[in-house]
């Protein structure tokens, strides 16, 4: 077994400022994808409520069916990743 390592990003720089290992969170992992993910979806949430609300009955179809797409999506990718992540 190997001793746990810093994350580092695909350039070899560290993603977070820990200077020992083992004292690192999902958080050191992850924070770019949430920062960077986290507008674009707040965006997306906005968009679909604003158009299902005040848009017309195909419109509000569409938003249902994109909605449900994002959903399945997300419902197999996170528990994917989170999976995987464990396993390394």
């Amino acid at each position: 077994m190997s001793a746990p390592q810093l994350p580092l990003d695909a350039h070899g720089n560290p993603l977070c400022r820990h200077r020992s290992p083992g004292r690192c969170t999902w958080w050191c992992s992850y924070r770019r994808a949430i920062v960077c993910i986290g507008p674009v979806a707040a965006l997306f949430i906005a968009g679909c409520a604003l158009t299902y609300l005040w848009g017309t009955p195909d419109a509000q179809d569409r938003v249902l069916e994109a909605f449900g797409g994002v959903s399945l999506v997300l419902a197999i990718g996170v528990p994917a990743v989170l999976i995987s992540d464990r396993r390394t």
